[in-house]
């Protein structure tokens, strides 16, 4: 590789670090490396991203561990927006993230088991409990994927309800069909006078959905299709409750493959957010403190600093702080920003790689006038020229060219216009031209 293609290889790499640091100063989100932050512990205010390490893919023979302390009286919530480890072999992860509640790895794990490969088993949002969370990464001496991105933001909500409901969502093309909800108490007080139920309603005593109820519900609908005379197919995701029902007379259970239900993530975390805006907190008896000053209240209760809204990143764990961004106003700038950034990295990687082609194409002309002017084609007076004591090569051209008293020929045999040869007596030392190519 020439020094020019390595000084405009080198160009490229700094300016797309440029572009990164660039739009993590543009955002207000710093962006850290975990492996640059080994055994450290990192503070920070309101929020930052993190990737697994400085290049396309983390390294081998990791033992990496990292704490992440909020500011007193919040805590911390780690949104995983990119996660790709070497998959379990066997069962057991040879690469692995833990993820503890505290600020040391003896702290108990946020997760149950050890996070590795890709897909629907990696869980999305994490919160510990207390201001810090420790995060350890290990890897073995095989195999490097892409790693991971982490958003951390600090958080807080002194009085967050602990009451839960579990929906099974169900949908067909006409809205016809109701939702499934589990909950913890049979007649909870906001029923009260309540005749109709816009749901389906059942109870369990942890709120959960069992492969009990999941049973008798799909079986109570197949009965409903089957005197509609209906034939339904019904797309299921792989959640362990989900069990297959062989005796069914109208409906088709189809389940997706493995490590495809984030398909369905989309249409969950939507049902959400348009349940937390929409849902009456007085008459659930949820109500929780107002988050201070002018932090921002997210659909899921938590605050955080008012900085972060409209940024184009999700810190509230669901989004929130990004909707209605355009009578927010604040993202158009920033994106303005972006665009401009983007457009002079692209302008300038085409003038390098212009100006590399270019030099190509004139040295490659040059050296052709420098063949053409010292071979001689015949001019039809029947005598081929005496050739020149240097080589007519394209090293020469690229090294003593231009100094050819710098090179010493051997005795040359000249040719005459009969055929015959006479050896030259005289040995050619120097060649000296005047010729400027």
């Amino acid at each position: 590789m020439s020094h020019r293609v390595q000084l405009a290889w080198l160009l490229y790499r700094s300016t797309v670090f440029f572009v990164i640091l660039r739009f993590s100063s543009v955002n207000g989100l710093t962006l850290e490396f975990m492996e640059s932050l080994c055994g450290t512990a990192h503070t920070f205010d309101t929020s930052f991203q993190m990737d697994s390490g400085t290049g396309i893919t983390y390294k081998n023979q990791l033992d990496c561990s990292l704490t992440v302390t909020a500011p007193a009286g919040h805590f911390v919530l780690a949104l995983i927006t990119r996660f790709e480890l070497e998959a379990a072999v066997t069962g057991s992860c040879t690469d692995y993230l833990d993820i503890h509640n505290g600020s040391d790895t003896s702290a108990p794990k946020l997760n149950p088991t050890e996070l590795c490969g890709w897909g629907t088993n990696i869980p999305s949002n994490l919160t510990s409990s207390g201001q810090s969370m420790t995060l350890r990464l290990v890897t073995d001496s095989t195999g490097v994927y892409h790693g991971f991105n982490i958003i951390f933001t600090a958080v807080y909500n002194d009085k967050k309800t602990k009451d839960r409901l579990t929906v099974l969502v169900i949908a067909n093309m006409s809205a016809t069909e109701k939702l499934y909800v589990i909950g913890k108490t049979a007649k909870p007080c906001c029923f009260n006078n309540v005749k109709h139920l816009p749901v389906n309603f059942d109870v369990n005593k942890k709120d959960w959905m069992t492969s009990n109820l999941f049973v008798q519900w799909l079986k109570k609908l197949d009965k409903k299709f089957l005197l509609q005379g209906k034939a339904v197919a019904m797309v299921v995701d792989n959640c362990p409750a989900h069990r297959d029902v062989s005796d069914l007379k109208a409906v088709k259970l189809v389940f997706l493959p493995p490590n495809t239900s984030n398909v369905l993530q989309g249409i969950i975390n939507a049902f959400k957010r348009h349940y937390m805006k929409a849902v009456d907190c007085a008459a659930l008896s949820c109500a929780h403190a107002p988050c201070t000053g002018t932090d921002f209240t997210c659909a899921n209760q938590l605050c955080v600093d008012s900085s972060l809204r409209c940024d184009n990143y999700n810190q509230c764990g669901d989004n929130t702080d990004e909707d209605n961004c355009d009578s927010y106003g604040s993202s158009s700038g920033i994106n303005v920003v972006m665009v401009a950034v983007i457009v002079a990295v692209v302008v300038v990687i085409i003038a390098v790689v212009a100006g590399v082609v270019i030099y190509k194409i004139r040295d490659r002309s040059r050296w052709k006038q420098f063949v053409n002017s010292h071979i001689d084609y015949d001019d039809d007076d029947g005598i081929v020229e005496t050739p020149p004591s240097y080589p007519i090569t394209y090293m020469y051209y690229k090294g003593v060219r231009g100094h050819p008293e710098l090179f010493t020929a051997p005795s040359q045999e000249v040719k005459v216009a009969d055929g015959s040869s006479s050896p030259s007596t005289e040995k050619q030392t120097t060649y000296k031209s005047t010729m400027k190519v």
